[in-house]
């Protein structure tokens, strides 16, 4: 609440502040997919991974879970692996 009185009514955050935020987005996005990773290769069943997907998958699981920027090659592979039908059905579960 007193974030967003900040953001609101103050000079909002820090540059300092900005980017501590911006890495806990990362590292929080990363967590979740690697969450969703380990959760679909358990539960879905049924669905194949193309072999992009499979790489995609590889390059999510080895990537630090406290990243200071997230690079377009990760980028990539969290959109490819979101749109895919395992991500859907896990997340749905």
């Amino acid at each position: 609440m007193l974030k967003q009185l900040k953001l609101l009514y103050g000079d909002g955050f820090s540059e300092d502040e900005r980017h501590r935020r911006r890495e806990n987005i990362y590292s929080n996005i990363i967590e979740s997919m690697q969450s969703l990773l380990s959760f679909a290769s358990g539960s879905v069943s049924g669905l194949q991974l193309s072999e992009r997907e499979v790489e995609a998958r590889d390059d999510i699981m080895s990537e630090d879970q406290y990243p200071h920027r997230l690079s377009p090659t990760v980028v990539a592979a969290l959109q490819l692996l979101w749109n895919s039908p395992m991500a859907q059905e896990a997340s749905s579960l």
